[in-house]
């Protein structure tokens, strides 16, 4: 499972579209969109709300090889650097604590490396002596929230530069604008989901599901005469069930009776399981 969160609804709506997400009508104390592969929680501004939508999201949920992406805008003095830019961060620093968090960069990547601060205030002008280049409100909430429940390996921070602080109109951004930023590049960071989604997928279904029930999937998918690619398709879905529902027996029973003859009898009971298991 790969776990993302955004500060704000308007950085979120591009993943949430090009993902085919879902909100969560059962959760009410954070938006909250699934697919069988990633949940997306929208924590609202600052580290403290941050970290609590992150612990939230990952306790009782997460797993030995899941992934966590913090995806926001952040603001910068340096001039060199342009709007839209996506900063692959490899140093956060918490500005009212003084505390120093190392993200570990493990993979490969065509974004701009750089070091950011987190600050639970609106920074306007540059201080002095700065050690850094990138300004948020989140990450270094976000990093010491995901660090109690995963590896730093499996921890990521993409930002997206949303405003140059030098600029006196720097604070006349909007919520469209952000928007439209986050859709022009989203299609650089959805490439580098796809790569984690695809190194971690075969280790994902063994680590959750239990042998007993990969051997009643696969039974399943014989009796259905499912193609390779819905065996695939349902295992995916057999995982998004299990993590919110916790056992998958009496959801895969009623189908272990059923048989088909044909491809389109065959094609009826694997949209019928789908839906079952997307619940």
């Amino acid at each position: 499972m790969i776990f993302i969160q955004t500060a704000l609804f308007c950085e979120a709506k591009p993943f949430i579209e090009q993902l085919s997400l879902k909100k969560n009508t059962r959760i009410h104390e954070f938006p909250v969109y699934e697919n069988p592969d990633i949940s997306l929680i929208i924590s609202g501004a600052g580290k403290i709300k941050a970290a609590i939508a992150t612990v939230f999201l990952l306790k009782n949920r997460s797993n030995k090889g899941d992934f966590f992406i913090n995806i926001g805008m952040c603001g910068t003095f340096a001039k060199d650097i342009k709007t839209g830019a996506i900063i692959y961060l490899s140093k956060i620093i918490d500005l009212d604590t003084e505390r120093t968090y190392f993200p570990e960069m493990l993979w490969k990547h065509h974004f701009i490396e750089g070091t950011l601060a987190t600050s639970s205030k609106v920074i306007t002008k540059m201080p002095e002596d700065v050690l850094w280049d990138f300004v948020d409100m989140e990450a270094s909430g976000v990093y010491e929230a995901t660090s109690f429940f995963l590896p730093l390996s499996s921890i990521i921070f993409l930002k997206v530069v949303s405003d140059n602080l030098t600029d006196p109109n720097h604070d006349k951004i909007t919520e469209e604008f952000i928007k439209d930023l986050i859709q022009k590049k989203s299609g650089l960071i959805m490439d580098f989901i796809k790569k984690i989604q695809e190194s971690n997928q075969i280790k994902d279904n063994h680590d959750i599901l239990s042998e007993e029930e990969l051997s009643l999937l696969n039974t399943i998918s014989e009796r259905l005469r499912l193609t390779t690619t819905m065996t695939i398709e349902i295992k995916k879905y057999a995982l998004y069930f299990k993590r919110n529902n916790g056992s998958l027996t009496d959801a895969l029973s009623p189908f272990l009776e059923k048989s088909v003859k044909s491809k389109y009898e065959a094609k009826k009971e694997y949209n019928l399981l789908k839906n079952v298991l997307s619940q």
